[in-house]
């Protein structure tokens, strides 16, 4: 993806509208995180590995760079 092509993404509506209820996901885990909302019942470790999970995978995509989809369009 082109920078210019990348920086028309990021300001469409649409994306705009996804990052902003990606954020929301993120800071939603991050609550259930603070109060020990994963400690309670027996797969603990389990609980806390896949919130941790969700929020790396949510930053992932929003913090993409222009050079992030360059590097994966020269490998295909």
């Amino acid at each position: 993806m082109l920078p210019s092509d990348y920086a028309n993404w990021k300001q469409d509506p649409g994306t705009k509208e996804v990052f902003k209820l990606l954020r929301e996901a993120k800071y939603k885990v991050l609550e259930i995180l603070s109060k020990g909302g994963t400690l309670m019942g027996v797969q603990t470790a389990e609980q806390t590995g896949k919130a941790v999970g969700m929020i790396e995978g949510i930053d992932l995509v929003l913090e993409l760079k222009p050079e992030d989809l360059q590097e994966e369009e020269e490998e295909e």
